[in-house]
């Protein structure tokens, strides 16, 4: 998913749509698989951040949550240093919470 020269947009928007990613494919599992409803609404977040804590524990609420974070930090913090690890890194994120909710 990463080439081998990207520029600091590319891997900040790589990090953001891993995020996303991983948020419509829990989301939909969370409402095929476990029955839950969504507002279709900013409040999404949240909600499934609650349903992913009691579905599969505190541990992969925590990695959704961090990857909330991550890509806050890309999309919004355009001092930070973003560089191609930190794409990794939510990329590992992101693979592991959907790799728990049996999406991968």
């Amino acid at each position: 998913l990463i080439k081998e020269s990207p520029t600091e947009a590319e891997i900040r928007s790589s990090i953001s749509r891993a995020y996303y990613g991983s948020f419509h494919l829990c989301k939909k599992w969370l409402e095929s698989e476990r029955g839950y409803n969504f507002q279709n609404n900013v409040r999404d977040h949240g909600l499934i951040r609650k349903y992913l804590k009691k579905e599969k524990g505190r541990t992969i609420m925590d990695r959704f949550s961090l990857a909330r974070r991550n890509r806050n930090g890309a999309d919004y913090n355009l001092s930070a240093n973003i560089d191609v690890l930190a794409a990794e890194s939510q990329l590992k994120l992101v693979d592991e919470v959907l790799k728990k909710c049996g999406i991968k």
